[in-house]
């Protein structure tokens, strides 16, 4: 009877923190796929640059045996996801997830560039807040509508929509940066921003309850903001 092949060997680049690579993470834990998780330091990313290991001169970068690194947040988790069995064989399923995922980028890019706006301190709070009380509540109707009261986005089961909309909602209630983190009703609001929204807290919970997952978010290196620009030694 012949061996079965060698598990491939991935390697994960990414700076330290949780960011664009989070969601990758989060699909390796579900899983149980073993990976090496390569934390960058932001003083090493020139050389990186230089010697011509990023595609595109970005992170995150997937390596696979050893070999080139490939780019692109959301190819590498999609990628990820057929490896875990997340990604529908439909077409049309995996159209539907696309939307879904590619909507949590939407999310992303309105409260992402609030930390580089070179805003400080009540300034910086102010585009917080109106994100959070104008901006947000629309998205997350249509994530709630899309759901219509079912567990999972696609089809009946887990699928990469669910998880992409997953790791949406753990930035969406952590704070972005230091600023956020050191201010209560900053954080209050943030912790709150899902209230309302039933069936997104519901399925919230049921993925985070999935062993692999749970797993991975109390191992996880801890954080008190995920602006890595102002992370001490990072």
């Amino acid at each position: 009877m012949a061996s079965p092949p060698p598990a491939k060997r991935y390697k994960l680049s990414y700076f330290d923190c949780r960011g664009r690579a989070e969601l990758t993470r989060i699909l390796f834990a579900y899983g149980g796929i073993d990976y090496e998780d390569d934390r960058v330091k932001r003083a090493d990313m020139a050389e990186l640059k230089a010697k011509g290991v990023l595609p595109f001169g970005q992170f995150p970068v997937l390596s696979i045996d050893g070999g080139p690194c490939y780019s692109q947040s959301y190819a590498i988790a999609k990628y990820v996801a057929k490896i875990v069995g997340l990604m529908p064989a439909d077409p049309e399923a995996q159209l539907a997830c696309d939307m879904i995922i590619l909507t949590t980028e939407d999310v992303r890019s309105k409260i992402i560039p609030i930390r580089y706006s070179g805003k400080v301190g009540d300034e910086r709070l102010a585009l917080y807040r109106n994100f959070y009380e104008n901006v947000l509540p629309g998205f997350l109707a249509n994530f709630e509508k899309q759901l219509a009261g079912r567990k999972n986005f696609v089809g009946d089961s887990l699928s990469i929509a669910d998880i992409a909309v997953f790791n949406m909602c753990l930035y969406l209630t952590f704070p972005c940066c230091e600023v956020q983190a050191a201010d209560a009703a900053a954080k209050q609001q943030q912790e709150t921003c899902l209230d309302g929204f039933p069936g997104i807290q519901a399925l919230k919970e049921q993925v985070g309850c999935i062993p692999g997952i749970k797993n991975w978010l109390d191992a996880r290196p801890q954080q008190e903001h995920d602006n890595v620009v102002t992370m001490t030694g990072k």
